[in-house]
């Protein structure tokens, strides 16, 4: 198919999964894992996330992301190397969409460096003990203030 007909046919199915989800409830923790482990990638065009830990989650699963080139998104999703960063239009979602489907090693390279990060920074452990590294640096100050 080629390029142009094929972003068509991914603009239809995002506007066509759009418009399920608008008709679907939440699905429960183990369906969205699930959701995930089988999915091809990722693609939020949210530009509203606070932190996108959506994408976390694909990346827990080694998935390769698209999002939009928001503050918060840009700070998770490296260009080319985790993820792609893509404005909020059904032709740039599409073309980043057929990308990822015609280049599998790629993707699949960018979900490894995605889950790699996840490793490194979003693990439960790892969180916990920068919240308690916070926690003291509080502390300290405080401390430090009273003397």
């Amino acid at each position: 198919m080629p390029v142009n007909a094929q972003s068509q046919w991914v603009c239809a199915s995002i506007a066509k999964a759009s418009n399920a989800r608008r008709r679907s409830s939440q699905v429960d923790e183990a369906t969205k894992a699930t959701l995930l482990r089988d999915c091809t990638l990722l693609a939020l065009p949210s530009t509203q996330e606070s932190f996108g830990g959506v994408f976390t989650e694909a990346w827990h699963f080694g998935k390769p992301v698209i999002g939009c080139p928001i503050p918060a998104v840009s700070e998770l999703i490296q260009e080319g190397h985790n993820g792609l960063l893509r404005a909020q239009t059904p032709v740039e979602l599409a073309q980043a969409i057929v990308w990822i489907l015609d280049h599998p090693e790629e993707a699949r390279r960018m979900g490894e460096n995605g889950r790699d990060l996840v490793q490194e920074k979003f693990t439960w452990p790892r969180i916990a003990a920068k919240v308690e590294e916070g926690y003291r640096q509080a502390i300290d100050r405080l401390h430090q203030a009273r003397r």
